[in-house]
């Protein structure tokens, strides 16, 4: 009897096995049936084996006695399934059909170098086991879609040379990537972040697109990268200091494009390490401050040091010394973080100096989320540089996050490369008074350093106020400035900026200008610091 019961379960477990084998077959069928007959299989360069289109459309099932193995281009695995597709260069001509995710053991999918027309389908998405996708030289159209972060066992993706328009933010799930090629096409829009996340990658090739903003510092994360072309395109800023810690890269092409400003010195550890060492690939066709084998050789085109020190009034602490981080470590209100209440309104991020009064166009933080910030973070302040007093003998200008101790961390700093021997410093903030160095500060050894907390600062030889002695020896700048776009001539503080307060008071959970104590919330803690400061005017020209 024991043995009569083995049996049966044999046999059971046999038949369940050829049940799916043909069910599974099946799938892989109606997929390919579905490609010949979409991409316009009659007409193709090699199909032997295959059906043709008459006898595809008369059988929507797998007619007996099939065996797919035989088709050109088509490679089963040891289960009999379809585990690639090698149909390049084969004349196919038409849409990719949504029924292609039917071929659920696929590892490769090739069909570059044909006429293919139309969307990415979504459904490609589903296609999990793919580890190599290349859909290359075809005339693909429309957005990637965003499916394509679903393809966690992808290792290659060539896109290149289609018509397609935008990269989602979801190719930083690919994390088993190591090429990555979308070159050649009409990709607008920013290079995501996360493209941060394909920390196996070693070649990117992004090259001619229409993609503009910054080459995101994320990209520093890649290690393993030793390719990274990013020419023709329309980028803006300059090269992110941390391209200079990509140890493997030997190829780095960013030519022709709108690069600009002066290269961080840490990008000369790259002069001996790659081999596109020539003003061709990088500095041709960009507006930087010197041509790169120039900063190679002589360290032409580099920004100066700057180690600067300042306390916001609202903020600041006497108990501890310090400044408070509510808006950053317990509201997440500053520009990319996600708040912490979720009745909160987020800010875009990006320096907050983009809109009058200041019209600030750096792009410092535009790709900045939560985690892009220290934990020390105040919020932003704008620094600039004169060689002499008036605004009009502004030399440089960039935004910096002030941290609680007073000191400032600049993201861009090659922004602020200037031919002077000394430059006045100036220190703005959205809703507190402007400040500048009594006197010019020289530069030293390429380094420029002032502490604004230890002493009193500009205040036009006394016709104006300076900064507020907020503790014995200790000084921060001047809360209660909220609308500065009243101001006339230097900052102060007066009725306006009181009615910013009025129309948002009682406004939580918010990055305002009337939020004088820097907390999240506009209230009469924040009238109170107005109250104090009413009155006050500086001298520091606007």
């Amino acid at each position: 009897m024991k043995k009569l019961l083995q049996k049966i379960a044999f046999v059971y477990i046999l038949l369940t096995s050829l049940t799916l084998s043909a069910q599974s077959n099946q799938d892989d069928y109606t997929a390919l049936r579905a490609l010949y007959l979409n991409a316009n299989g009659d007409g193709w360069y090699d199909r032997t084996g295959w059906l043709d289109a008459a006898t595809f459309m008369a059988n929507p099932t797998i007619p007996t006695g099939t065996d797919m193995s035989t088709w050109y281009g088509i490679v089963l695995d040891d289960n009999g399934r379809v585990g690639e597709i090698d149909l390049g260069e084969n004349l196919l001509a038409g849409n990719i059909p949504p029924e292609i995710d039917r071929l659920t053991a696929i590892t490769g999918l090739y069909l570059y170098d044909n006429q293919l027309t139309g969307n990415i389908p979504v459904e490609i998405g589903n296609m999990t086991t793919l580890a190599y996708l290349d859909l290359s030289f075809n005339q693909l159209m429309g957005d990637i879609p965003t499916e394509i972060g679903n393809l966690i066992n992808l290792e290659e993706l060539d896109l290149y040379t289609n018509q397609l328009t935008s990269i989602p933010v979801e190719i930083g799930n690919l994390t088993n990537l190591t090429k990555l090629d979308l070159n050649d096409n009409q990709l607008s829009g920013n290079i995501p972040a996360t493209i941060g996340n394909l920390t196996n990658l070693s070649q990117l090739y992004l090259y001619f697109n229409f993609l503009t903003g910054p080459i995101p510092s994320t990209i520093g994360n890649l290690t393993n990268l030793t390719e990274l072309l990013l020419n023709d395109n329309q980028l803006t800023g300059n090269i992110p200091s941390s391209v200079g810690n990509l140890a493997n890269l030997n190829a780095l092409v960013v030519n022709d494009n709108q690069l600009s400003g002066c290269y961080d010195p840490a990008l000369a550890n790259l002069c001996g390490q790659i081999f596109t060492n020539t003003n061709a690939n990088i500095s041709t066709g960009n507006t930087f401050d010197a041509n790169w084998e120039d900063f190679c050789n002589t360290q032409a085109g580099t920004g100066i040091a700057i180690n600067l020190k300042a306390y916001l009034q609202g903020a600041y602490q006497v108990a501890s010394g310090e400044m408070t981080t509510t808006l950053n470590s317990d509201r997440s209100l500053l520009p990319g973080q996600t708040p912490s209440s979720p009745l909160a309104t987020p800010t875009p991020a990006g320096q907050p100096y983009g809109i009058a009064p200041w019209n600030y166009t750096g792009t410092e933080g535009a790709d900045w989320t939560g985690d892009a910030y220290a934990t020390d973070a105040v919020d932003w302040v704008l620094v600039s540089l004169r060689t002499g007093t008036a605004k009009a003998s502004q030399v440089a200008m960039t935004a910096g996050v002030l941290n609680k101790d007073g000191s400032i961390y600049f993201p861009n700093r090659c922004v602020l490369s200037v031919n002077e021997n000394s430059v006045y410093i100036v220190v703005e903030h959205r809703n507190h008074i402007g400040i500048m160095t009594p006197a010019p500060v020289s530069i030293t050894n390429s380094t420029l350093t002032y502490d604004f907390t230890q002493a009193n600062t500009y205040d036009g030889n006394g016709t104006g106020a300076g900064q507020l002695e907020i503790a014995p020896g200790i000084w921060a700048m001047y809360t209660g400035d909220g609308d500065q776009i009243s101001d006339v001539g230097s900052y102060d503080i007066n009725g306006p900026d009181k009615t910013v307060w009025f129309e948002t008071n009682g406004v939580f959970d918010n990055y305002l200008p009337a939020d004088y104590n820097l907390d999240g919330d506009v209230n009469g803690q924040d009238k109170s610091l107005w109250f104090d400061n009413n009155g006050v005017s500086s001298r520091v020209p606007k």
